[in-house]
């Protein structure tokens, strides 16, 4: 069996994940065929690739910065409801007190709507992706973001602010997907730090003058201003073009992104490629064309659970709850303790010890509030967060564009998105009530909303624990050949794939 690669195995392994990946992930392959070119740089370890290929990991590093942008805004609008400015202009007087504050059902429903049309722009984003490109979709998300701040600098009601919603939520969902698709792995650093960012542009405000909330939105500009001048220079994947039988197209992508890369021969790497691309055709004419139920037919349903509850475990945790700056940190710890322990025991500890924070968590809710209660629950939290950060948010997005096969990946990216975020809308909706003490269907449960995500947690635990696939290492074909065999996800990790067998690769 023969390995063939545009790029080494390990890119796709790489600590900087997806961000080396972005442009080069379909081309981290190795196909089952007796003959055919084989790339030249085959057999490179991690960081020899990254630093070959120094070009690429910047190109992808730009791509990152739509990710930042999308936590910075996201951060801020969703934060910003505490802003004693913000609850001035939208509040309601409530009779008791005579103060203003913001209606619950309100909140909840601008965090619903917004989740809802969050949605859409996901799945609508694959299609485009699929049909017109990456940088189509990056290019309409941007237009999107933009128009949404646009309305968030001058709405004045609470149905203007819910229409600035729908927009920014579109737009966001749009890019997520996107993002998500080019990113992989380094999705999860660049959304942490646009929320930490995010969260120090907020408390500058409510410091500085706090009934002058716009100041935040107009903060934004200046994240979008970074990623705009980086647009420019976030090309489209050759991959697309071949994809399209635009051959000239391909090797012109190619040159953009490899130009000065010693050794890289254009004509023979893109005879790897079009290898790989007969292999595609030959498994589509065979599975006829790719369609969204494929998705959930035979070996590929296997491999979106998989991706799927890897992302979901996230939002089953607890995460609409519990947060700190502490994120950016912890992520970059988890890009080393994935090359050491591996994507799937890194998923299992993480969700095991936020299960385990959860159910303390609750526990001290129900108990009389003390100051030695209150400090045991921020300690807890700290370390949920440590949880959270260090295992889970490093590595489950990451998982949707590492499990899935190459030819359905962009489909069932918008699945698994479009899956998580359903949560997402679910608990942006019922949370705010939840911890709500005033207002209509205000519950007042607090902390005591965690055993909520200690059940769901728990239950998310569970089934990544049968389903979820160590993919650590493993070349794309390895896992196409693996899920094929019907190898079960607990017993990957130590399987010896044909792959290695026959020597074509060299495993660290």
């Amino acid at each position: 069996m023969t390995v063939i690669n545009s790029l080494p195995a390990a890119l796709s392994d790489n600590v900087l994940g997806g961000m080396v990946t972005a442009d080069l992930d379909d081309k981290v392959e190795a196909l089952p065929n007796e003959s055919g070119p084989v790339s030249a740089f085959v057999n490179l370890t991690k960081w020899q690739a990254t630093k070959i290929f120094w070009r690429a990991t910047l190109l992808c590093f730009f791509g990152g910065l739509c990710v930042l942008m999308e936590g910075y805004q996201g951060q801020i609008t969703g934060s910003i409801v505490s802003n004693t400015g913000f609850i001035a202009q939208f509040g309601t007087t409530v009779a008791s007190t005579g103060q203003k504050a913001l209606n619950a059902e309100y909140v909840s429903a601008w965090g619903g709507t917004s989740g809802a049309f969050q949605m859409m722009g996901q799945q609508i984003s694959t299609l485009i992706a699929d049909r017109y490109g990456r940088t189509t979709s990056f290019y309409i998300a941007t237009v999107l973001i933009i128009a949404g701040v646009f309305m968030e600098q001058f709405v004045t009601t609470i149905a203007g602010w819910l229409g600035a919603k729908i927009v920014a939520g579109f737009a966001a969902g749009m890019g997520q997907a996107t993002s998500l698709l080019s990113n992989g792995a380094s999705y999860g650093l660049f959304l942490a730090i646009g929320q930490l960012i995010s969260a120090i542009a907020l408390q500058i405000v409510n410091v500085t003058d706090a009934n002058n909330w716009r100041r935040a939105i107009y903060s934004e500009w200046v994240i979008i201003g970074l990623w705009l001048m980086c647009l420019p220079w976030v090309y489209e994947t050759p991959w697309y073009y071949a994809r399209k039988g635009l051959h000239e197209n391909a090797k012109a992508a190619l040159g953009k992104i490899f130009r000065g890369v010693k050794g890289y021969e254009f004509e023979h790497e893109y005879r790897v490629m079009q290898l790989q691309l007969e292999h595609e055709d030959s498994t589509r004419r065979s599975q006829k064309d790719s369609t969204f139920q494929e998705i959930f037919q035979g070996t590929n349903l296997r491999r979106t659970l998989a991706s799927f509850f890897g992302v979901v475990l996230l939002q089953w945790s607890g995460a609409s709850v519990v947060f700190s700056g502490l994120l950016v940190f912890m992520v970059l710890v988890s890009f080393y303790l994935t090359e050491r322990f591996g994507r799937r025991s890194l998923l299992l500890t993480g969700g095991t010890g936020c299960f385990v924070c959860n159910i303390i968590l609750g526990t001290l809710g129900v108990v009389k509030r003390t100051d030695a209660v209150l400090h045991a629950t921020l300690a807890v939290i700290c370390i949920w967060v440590l949880f959270y950060a260090g295992c889970l948010a490093g590595v489950g997005w990451g998982l949707t564009s590492e499990i899935a096969t190459p030819r359905l990946r962009a489909r069932t990216a918008g699945v698994v998105i479009n899956g998580s975020q359903s949560f997402s809308l679910m608990f942006g909706y019922t949370v705010p009530l939840m911890l709500a003490s005033t207002g209509s269907g205000a519950r007042n449960w607090g902390v005591k909303t965690l055993y909520l995500f200690a059940c769901t947690g728990g239950i998310g635990l569970v089934i990544n624990y049968f389903i979820l696939p160590e993919v650590r290492g493993r070349s794309f074909a390895e896992l196409d050949e693996m899920f094929e065999a019907r190898i079960s996800p607990r017993r990957m990790k130590s399987h010896v794939t044909e792959v290695e067998r026959s020597g074509a690769k060299d495993r660290e």
